[in-house]
């Protein structure tokens, strides 16, 4: 296993500081044997493999992936940005028997984190384990092999290795806009070799979002390995968040520092409401302006006016006119008797 380990090695170029190398062996636990900033030199790290030794017992591969993630690629302990992470499983194929459950879960975990990982098998028959298919980097044909192919993994590693993951670089570090106005988020990408997916996140405080090409056509353009720029059409509020620029090829994806957009100006007022809500607003404020008929002054008009036909009203009518003509009488009654005493005293 310690010549294997060599012999992959082989092709490293670790004298000029481009491959930097660290190895961590595993039973029931794991152990750290040396730290990726401890050798500096292809004669060094041979040295400190050679004083490796042999141990046995079960299985822990989970303890593996989570000790080497956590505690071999730190940056104080020789991990570096935009530089291709690599994780080699030698194993003879057999599973887990300590913390199986935890197996793929924490391979996912390193996979996640921008670590391609490759298992090499000393049983030619385990290669179709499963437990290996979920452990390394998709496509698992490309990336489980046995010990005889160890020439082809060493060439396939360290020469695109030393390629590197893409440098992405944006334009500015803040932009600004005004409301319903379209921004262009400049992105410039540099690789050796052929970039495959570009894409942007936006951060709004604890929320993530990933933005492609295809995420919305009506609001977003660019977003393309030709074109990595984001163009955001018709700002508005929601559009204001931190977004990082994001670009892969095949030996992993390189990230740009964030730059932060914000969004000035009130726009549209009507912008962010749907048809529905306007079509609700205009009914609210037609029903406030609405004039109700039986409170106009002309509509009082005609009912204080208006014909009375209930038989109380007519008999109270009657009265009425007899007795105004009794008092017309009597008035015509006296003068009539005046007249007379008149006339006869005469």
């Amino acid at each position: 296993m310690l010549l294997f380990c060599k012999n992959v090695l082989a092709n490293a170029d670790i004298d000029s500081g481009d491959v930097r190398v660290g190895i961590l062996s595993f039973t029931n636990t794991a152990k750290i044997e040396f730290h990726m900033i401890q050798y500096s030199t292809k004669l060094d790290v041979f040295q400190a493999i050679d004083k490796i030794s042999h141990i046995s017992g079960m299985t822990n591969i989970a303890a593996a992936f989570r000790k080497v993630r956590n505690e071999m690629f730190p940056t104080h302990h020789g991990d570096r940005d935009n530089v291709s992470k690599v994780v080699m499983l030698l194993t003879d194929g057999e599973i887990s028997n300590v913390n199986q459950s935890e197996t793929a879960k924490e391979a996912n975990i390193t996979r996640s984190s921008n670590i391609h990982v490759y298992a090499i098998v000393s049983n030619l028959n385990k290669k179709q384990e499963p437990e290996l298919l979920k452990i390394v980097t998709q496509p698992p044909e490309d990336n489980i092999m046995d010990f005889t192919q160890y020439a082809n993994l060493s060439s396939q590693v360290f020469q695109t290795t030393s390629k590197g993951v893409p440098t992405v670089q944006v334009q500015q570090s803040s932009y600004f806009v005004n409301t319903g106005s379209s921004i262009t988020l400049g992105c410039t990408v540099t690789s050796n070799l052929a970039v495959t997916d570009v894409y942007w996140q936006r951060n709004i405080g604890s929320s993530i979002t990933k933005i492609r090409s295809k995420t919305n056509n009506n609001k977003y353009n660019g977003i393309t390995t030709s074109t990595p720029s984001l163009t955001i059409f018709n700002a508005d509020q929601n559009d204001v968040a931190t977004y990082t620029c994001f670009a892969a090829n095949s030996v992993g994806t390189g990230q740009s520092t964030t730059t932060q957009l914000s969004v000035t100006g009130k726009g549209n007022i009507l912008h962010n409401i749907s048809n529905a809500e306007i079509d609700k607003k205009v009914l609210e404020l037609k029903k406030t302006l609405e004039i109700r008929k039986n409170e106009t002054a002309r509509y009082r008009s005609m009912k204080t006016s208006a014909t009375d036909d209930r038989l109380s009203s007519a008999v109270m009518g009657y009265v009425g006119v007899m007795v105004i003509v009794a008092i017309i009488s009597l008035f015509v009654f006296f003068d009539c008797l005046s007249i007379w005493q008149y006339y006869h005293d005469t």
